[in-house]
């Protein structure tokens, strides 16, 4: 009993490590969103309106509702803030089959 507790304290403590670390590094993005010089082009940290969705491309966290808006808080990798990175304002880029037009841009 001493030997299978022991262990599953172990696990316990491996897979809390893991997730603590998965959060420094959420943190370290965030913290590298803020610093961003104001620009444009789109980039991580920038909030980005388009003719379909509202984006804030920072960490992946969601729906988030911010001024009566709907607003999807995606990473860097995922496939849409690569469609969008780099674009600006009137820019359109085609994401799942359907054309989307960047409207703003902070």
């Amino acid at each position: 009993k001493y030997e299978t507790s022991r262990e599953m304290i172990s696990a316990e403590i491996n897979k809390l490590s893991a997730q603590l670390q998965q959060f420094r590094q959420l943190e370290e993005v965030l913290n590298a969103a803020q610093k961003r010089k104001t620009t444009t082009q789109i980039q991580l940290g920038s909030y980005v309106e388009t003719s379909h969705q509202n984006y804030l491309l920072a960490i992946p966290a969601g729906e988030l509702l911010y001024a009566a808006k709907k607003v999807y808080a995606i990473g860097l990798n995922s496939p849409i803030a690569q469609a969008l990175k780099g674009k600006s304002v009137g820019q359109a880029f085609e994401f799942n089959g359907k054309q989307h037009t960047v409207t703003a841009v902070l």
